[in-house]
């Protein structure tokens, strides 16, 4: 994929502690018309992450689990059954 450009760095405050939080670098895919800034790009750092995984043999902090998965799951059957708690 080439040269990656240094990202920014921002320490924000969070409460009492500080958290570092990267800034976005320039994008690398156009998004499509309506979607929010920066849907594109996620798709590469989704794959990134994952050959990262593969490549090295060792689990992606970053990667969704089976639980997140299925977080996010109950959050959608919830929104789809108009905020009706489920479960």
């Amino acid at each position: 994929m080439g040269d990656v450009a240094e990202v920014e760095i921002l320490n924000r405050r969070v409460g009492v502690a500080w958290e570092t939080v990267k800034l976005l670098a320039p994008s690398q895919l156009e998004d499509l018309s309506g979607e929010v800034t920066g849907w594109a790009d996620a798709f590469l750092d989704q794959l990134n992450d994952w050959i990262s995984a593969v490549t090295t043999r060792r689990r992606s902090d970053r990667l969704a689990s089976f639980e997140d998965g299925y977080c996010a799951q109950q959050v959608l059957i919830e929104l789809l059954c108009d905020g009706e708690h489920v479960g």
